[in-house]
């Protein structure tokens, strides 16, 4: 082991803090999924760049440019966004999309302003059509963006792009502030639920040498078997794309030569590897957050870990005492804003640490009969 309790403790607070972190997460992506924020919080987003916050009915059938919020609509309904949409949690039908390409959004607006345009958008043209709008918050958005482009319609789209992804990081900032609160909710109705006292659990750890110890081993294996798994879906990812150049020079007679391992001979074939990505990866999503809660719940659940409702601490509400009360509920606290600094934040902190115990003390025997 380490020779240190110092970094023993460290290690095995870093572990519990991980583990609860990414179970209280993949929760919250779930419930985030089943109520589709990311897709409300997307529209909100969008009917906000686009609306000028009138009243106007809206027809389905008629396409209408005066009203804004018509016009949300009609950019969310556009193939091009429409047809992103994930599998939902429950695995039936498919839910609005939670994320638009800048490129896409700027297509389907460029396309909804000029839909007559079949072979491409003239600036004169799309000049006319946003100078025409009665929308006047959408056009005095607009009209900049394409006039300092100074008749490249490439560099109007391209300033449209970056428009939707200015506002595309502030709804990420936003979300992400609203993850963290949604974190600490959770994570401190976990720790009340199960008893995690950081306070309580530090105390532990400091004076009992046998927890401290295993906790710090099954940190170790943890770690090792992360590194194994990363190393083996990186050859993975390497064999797999030598495979596909091979392929591609055997199959396409228009494949290229100087254009990179594996280039596709045309942009199309690259967007249909692209999309058949996504969709293992979204299908995979729902299942893949099923093991990981089963399986981190199994690690938890297997450590000797000081958590829980025990007699002596049940003793507490027994024979109250204030200060032994207010201590736990601080606890809680702590334990529920560690969990609001995330996975990445605690597995990083143990690994660090488990780092210094091989630079000060050298490999474990284990490793270096491995090495």
């Amino acid at each position: 082991m380490f020779n240190s309790q110092i970094l023993e403790v460290a290690v095995g607070v870093s572990f519990i803090f991980a583990l609860l972190s990414v179970f209280v997460s993949i929760i919250n992506e779930t419930i985030a999924g089943a109520k589709s924020l990311r897709a409300k919080d997307l529209e909100k987003t969008i009917r906000n760049l686009l609306s000028d916050g009138s009243n106007l009915p809206l027809n389905p059938f008629v396409l209408d440019h005066n009203s804004g919020l018509q016009m949300a609509v009609a950019l969310l309904g556009h193939p091009l966004i429409s047809n992103t949409g994930a599998p939902t949690v429950l695995g039936k039908g498919f839910s609005a999309p939670a994320y638009i390409d800048g490129k896409a959004f700027s297509s389907a607006l460029l396309h909804l302003l000029n839909p007559t345009q079949i072979a491409g958008v003239t600036f004169t043209n799309l000049i006319s059509s946003v100078s025409g709008l009665k929308n006047t918050e959408l056009k005095n958005s607009l009209l900049p963006l394409i006039q300092t482009a100074n008749g490249d319609v490439d560099k109007a789209r391209k300033n449209i792009e970056d428009w939707f992804n200015q506002s595309m990081d502030r709804l990420n900032g936003l979300y992400k502030r609203r993850a963290q609160m949604f974190n600490f909710i959770i994570g401190l109705a976990l720790a009340i639920t199960l008893n995690v006292d950081a306070i309580h659990l530090t105390k532990a750890l400091w004076n009992d040498q046998a927890t401290r110890e295993s906790l710090v081993k099954q940190a170790e294996i943890y770690q090792q078997t992360s590194s194994n798994k990363s190393a083996k879906e990186k050859s993975k990812q390497v064999q797999t794309k030598d495979a596909d150049s091979k392929n591609d020079k055997a199959n396409n007679p228009d494949y290229k030569q100087g254009n990179g391992a594996g280039a596709p001979a045309t942009a199309q074939d690259s967007n249909d590897k692209k999309i058949s990505t996504n969709e293992d990866t979204q299908s995979c999503d729902i299942d893949c957050a099923k093991k990981k809660l089963v399986q981190i719940n199994e690690l938890i659940s297997g450590l000797s870990l000081p958590i829980g409702w025990q007699e002596d601490n049940k003793i507490v509400f027994t024979d109250f005492n204030l200060g032994s009360f207010l201590i736990m509920v601080l606890g809680w606290i702590l334990t529920a804003v560690a969990i609001t600094l995330g996975a990445p934040f605690w597995f990083d902190l143990m690994n660090q640490t488990l780092k210094l115990n091989v630079r000060f003390n050298g490999k474990h025997p284990d490793e270096k009969a491995a090495s």
